[in-house]
């Protein structure tokens, strides 16, 4: 089949954070995960080294450290894991039988370690019983749906929805040299309920002029082409916050309010900052939950999981980051979204010293938690990187903004339309 070669035992061992950092170990305490260094250990394999064959029994199980393996299943359909990726972070093999061939691309490091070592010092095996507990089924659910996700997400084959085709339409035709609000409205007008709601954002409180508007084309004109094409997108985007599932959809639905509130504080926050677009970030806040959608999605197809509210937040919190900069990035949008999606929650988050979207959004979703209990698991706001860089004055009582309480007809009216 393939050629045999030896390996050879490296003298380092393991460090404890390396374990950490490995899924099956992450919530293991100091002891534990030291006493899982020293049961391990790394290993060198040569190019072309077969570390495990399918259908073989496996006593050990392996970590892909650094270089890359390559894994065959049946049908010969390959994925590559390579050290650093995400992949790395789950066993090549997390079943006692294996699946799949794993050969070695590249001389690649590779930690083992044995199987009855795991169960004994973790008190869980990585592949547990049917029989085991419910709080110990509810968490190796929680693996599954975790492990799927980011196996689907690392070989490009997550189901991700599309940009519905209007939002498509003017960001083309946007990049035209001759674009202008006619072009731009004629457009819009093949969608009257669209073309309805550009004209209401126009005359809101947010771009309101001397006049009343009454035409697509003087809406586009009022509100710049770039905000246009923003509005445009925001509006779009709600129509894939869609699930057949009632109880799923119920929960898209909720993301979708707390999005457009996010967005609507965005906005104003964004008026209030030189050198960002008001408009930019709004799409921003509405964007920063995107990745909630394929999470959601790929949850439903494990049996229980839509009953589980609890279990589907743990999933949700885990992924949403991840899911959500892959989807903007299949949709082609600029890196401050993807940063915005990334690290919406990345409280005590620090790059650079002018402020960015990220900022905006992060301190636009705390207050947007203002009075509810959400309130008490996150930081004060105003110890927060993102609070000292946009320097937007003082606090009110409940710790809001005060430049933020002055605008909120501004940020509700603006909700109000999104929605």
């Amino acid at each position: 089949m393939w050629k045999k070669k030896t390996i050879t035992k490296l003298q380092q061992a393991p460090h404890s954070e390396l374990l950490r950092s490995l899924v099956p170990f992450r919530n293991c305490d100091d002891v534990a995960l030291n006493i899982l260094a020293r049961q391990s250990e790394l290993v060198q394999a040569p190019d072309d080294y077969v570390l495990f064959e399918r259908r073989s029994d496996q006593a050990e199980t392996y970590f892909v450290v650094d270089g890359a393996i390559r894994l065959v299943d049946a049908a010969g359909s390959s994925r590559i894991v390579s050290g650093g990726s995400i992949l790395s972070h789950i066993p090549l093999n997390p079943e006692s039988t294996c699946k799949e061939d794993a050969i070695v691309l590249d001389s690649a490091t590779v930690m083992r370690l044995d199987r009855g070592e795991i169960e004994r010092i973790t008190g869980r095996a990585l592949t547990p019983p049917e029989n085991q507990p419910a709080a110990a089924q509810d968490k190796q659910l929680e693996e599954e749906i975790y492990l799927d996700i980011f196996q689907a997400l690392q070989a490009g084959n997550l189901e991700l929805p599309s940009m519905p085709g209007t939002g498509v339409r003017i960001a083309k035709h946007l990049e035209d040299p001759g674009a202008d609000s006619d072009s731009i409205a004629r457009i819009i007008q093949l969608d009257p309920a669209l073309t309805a709601r550009l004209i209401q954002v126009a005359n809101s409180p947010a771009f309101k002029g001397r006049s009343r508007i009454e035409s697509c084309s003087d809406a586009v004109t009022r509100m710049g082409l770039a905000t246009t094409r923003d509005l445009v997108i925001s509006f779009v985007l709600k129509g894939i916050f869609r699930t057949r599932d009632p109880v799923l959809q119920q929960r898209m639905e909720q993301v979708w309010r707390h999005s457009t509130r996010v967005a609507a504080i965005s906005y104003a926050l964004a008026r209030r900052v030189p050198g960002l677009d008001a408009g930019q970030a709004m799409l921003a806040g509405l964007m920063h939950d995107i990745g909630v959608i394929p999470v959601l999605t790929s949850a439903a197809r494990h049996s229980g999981v839509t009953n589980d509210t609890d279990l589907l937040e743990r999933v949700v919190s885990r992924l949403r980051g991840d899911c959500g900069a892959m989807l903007l990035r299949k949709w082609d949008f600029a890196p401050e979204f993807i940063e915005a999606a990334l690290h919406a929650e990345d409280w005590q988050r620090e790059v650079g010293n002018q402020p960015d979207y990220t900022d905006l959004v992060i301190i636009a979703q705390m207050h947007s938690y203002i009075g509810t209990p959400r309130m008490a698991e996150i930081p004060r706001i105003d110890t927060v990187p993102a609070f000292r860089k946009l320097a937007l004055g003082d606090l009110g009582p409940g710790m809001s903004l005060c430049v933020l309480d002055e605008a909120e007809e501004e940020i509700s009216d603006l909700q109000q339309v999104l929605q």
